[in-house]
Protein backbone atom coordinates (compact mmCIF):
# COMPACT_ATOMS: atom_id res chain seq x y z
CA UNK A 1 0.00 0.00 0.00
CA UNK A 2 1.35 3.62 -1.19
CA UNK A 3 0.38 7.50 -0.76
CA UNK A 4 1.86 9.50 -2.97
CA UNK A 5 0.82 13.80 -4.10
CA UNK A 6 -1.37 14.43 -7.08
CA UNK A 7 0.70 16.70 -9.41
CA UNK A 8 -2.80 17.65 -10.70
CA UNK A 9 -5.74 19.88 -9.36
CA UNK A 10 -8.31 18.06 -7.29
CA UNK A 11 -10.93 20.07 -10.08
CA UNK A 12 -9.12 17.31 -12.75
CA UNK A 13 -9.51 14.63 -10.76
CA UNK A 14 -12.44 12.62 -12.95
CA UNK A 15 -10.48 13.48 -16.57
CA UNK A 16 -7.14 12.40 -14.79
CA UNK A 17 -8.41 9.47 -12.79
CA UNK A 18 -11.05 7.64 -14.93
CA UNK A 19 -8.75 6.47 -17.96
CA UNK A 20 -6.07 5.22 -15.09
CA UNK A 21 -9.07 3.12 -13.98
CA UNK A 22 -9.11 1.85 -16.90
CA UNK A 23 -6.34 0.70 -18.28
CA UNK A 24 -5.31 -0.20 -14.70
CA UNK A 25 -8.26 -2.86 -15.10
CA UNK A 26 -7.25 -4.45 -18.03
CA UNK A 27 -3.40 -4.29 -17.34
CA UNK A 28 -3.70 -5.99 -13.62
CA UNK A 29 -6.25 -8.57 -14.90
CA UNK A 30 -3.09 -9.26 -17.89
CA UNK A 31 -0.75 -9.65 -14.43
CA UNK A 32 -3.27 -11.14 -12.68
CA UNK A 33 -2.69 -8.49 -9.93
CA UNK A 34 -5.88 -6.96 -7.68
CA UNK A 35 -6.02 -3.64 -5.64
CA UNK A 36 -8.07 -0.77 -4.46
CA UNK A 37 -7.52 3.03 -5.50
CA UNK A 38 -8.62 6.16 -3.76
CA UNK A 39 -8.11 9.50 -4.84
CA UNK A 40 -8.99 12.28 -2.01
CA UNK A 41 -8.27 16.09 -3.09
CA UNK A 42 -4.43 16.22 -3.57
CA UNK A 43 -3.01 12.40 -2.61
CA UNK A 44 -3.67 8.98 -4.12
CA UNK A 45 -3.82 6.10 -1.58
CA UNK A 46 -3.50 2.49 -3.64
CA UNK A 47 -3.24 -1.25 -2.08
CA UNK A 48 -1.74 -3.50 -4.55
CA UNK A 49 -1.76 -7.36 -4.63
CA UNK A 50 -0.50 -10.48 -6.78
CA UNK A 51 3.05 -11.68 -7.83
CA UNK A 52 5.49 -9.77 -6.35
CA UNK A 53 7.48 -9.28 -9.60
CA UNK A 54 4.10 -8.17 -10.69
CA UNK A 55 3.90 -5.76 -7.92
CA UNK A 56 7.18 -4.17 -8.23
CA UNK A 57 6.36 -4.07 -12.10
CA UNK A 58 3.85 -1.77 -10.91
CA UNK A 59 5.11 0.30 -8.25
CA UNK A 60 8.17 1.43 -11.03
CA UNK A 61 5.31 2.20 -13.45
CA UNK A 62 3.99 4.03 -11.18
CA UNK A 63 7.04 5.87 -9.57
CA UNK A 64 7.65 7.00 -13.92
CA UNK A 65 4.10 8.50 -13.77
CA UNK A 66 4.05 11.71 -14.19
CA UNK A 67 0.88 12.25 -12.07
CA UNK A 68 2.27 11.16 -9.11
CA UNK A 69 5.17 12.47 -7.05
CA UNK A 70 6.63 11.83 -3.37
CA UNK A 71 5.18 8.08 -3.45
CA UNK A 72 5.57 6.60 0.05
CA UNK A 73 4.80 2.83 1.36
CA UNK A 74 2.87 2.76 4.06
CA UNK A 75 2.31 -1.11 4.53
CA UNK A 76 4.38 -3.70 2.71
CA UNK A 77 2.72 -7.36 3.46
CA UNK A 78 1.78 -10.55 1.49
CA UNK A 79 -1.50 -11.96 3.61
CA UNK A 80 -2.12 -15.29 2.73
CA UNK A 81 -5.85 -14.41 1.39
CA UNK A 82 -6.24 -11.16 -1.21
CA UNK A 83 -8.00 -8.68 0.21
CA UNK A 84 -9.42 -7.33 -2.84
CA UNK A 85 -9.55 -10.60 -4.91
CA UNK A 86 -13.05 -9.99 -6.60
CA UNK A 87 -11.29 -6.33 -7.95
CA UNK A 88 -8.66 -5.72 -10.51
CA UNK A 89 -9.08 -2.00 -9.12
CA UNK A 90 -11.78 -0.48 -6.73
CA UNK A 91 -12.16 2.56 -7.59
CA UNK A 92 -15.50 4.72 -6.11
CA UNK A 93 -14.25 8.34 -7.16
CA UNK A 94 -12.88 11.48 -5.23
CA UNK A 95 -13.29 10.68 -1.63
CA UNK A 96 -11.96 14.03 -0.28
CA UNK A 97 -12.77 13.00 3.66
CA UNK A 98 -9.61 10.46 3.19
CA UNK A 99 -7.77 13.36 2.44
CA UNK A 100 -6.61 13.79 6.62
CA UNK A 101 -6.14 9.60 6.94
CA UNK A 102 -3.82 9.72 3.52
CA UNK A 103 -1.73 12.96 5.08
CA UNK A 104 -1.20 11.36 8.40
CA UNK A 105 1.18 8.33 6.07
CA UNK A 106 2.71 10.64 4.10
CA UNK A 107 5.95 10.53 4.57
CA UNK A 108 6.39 8.42 7.98
CA UNK A 109 8.43 5.50 7.97
CA UNK A 110 6.84 2.30 6.73
CA UNK A 111 7.14 0.73 10.64
CA UNK A 112 6.24 3.78 12.05
CA UNK A 113 2.82 4.17 10.24
CA UNK A 114 0.58 1.54 12.74
CA UNK A 115 -2.53 2.56 13.39
CA UNK A 116 -2.74 5.59 10.36
CA UNK A 117 -1.60 2.63 7.57
CA UNK A 118 -4.69 0.37 9.61
CA UNK A 119 -6.95 2.98 9.09
CA UNK A 120 -6.70 3.42 5.71
CA UNK A 121 -6.75 -0.12 4.29
CA UNK A 122 -10.06 -0.58 6.74
CA UNK A 123 -11.04 2.00 4.24
CA UNK A 124 -9.92 0.40 1.71
CA UNK A 125 -12.31 -2.45 2.21
CA UNK A 126 -15.09 -0.11 3.15
CA UNK A 127 -14.95 1.39 -0.43
CA UNK A 128 -14.47 -1.87 -2.28
CA UNK A 129 -17.74 -3.43 -0.73
CA UNK A 130 -20.57 -3.88 -3.56
CA UNK A 131 -22.66 -1.58 -2.39
CA UNK A 132 -20.26 1.39 -0.82
CA UNK A 133 -21.42 3.59 -4.15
Amino acid sequence: MYVSRATFPASDANAVIEPIARVSMRRNADLEVTGALIFAVQHFAQYIEGPPAAVDFLRTAIERDGRHRSLHTVLDDRPECRRFGGWRIAYRGLATYVEKTIVSVQGQPTAETGDAAARLLRLFREFSLPDAR
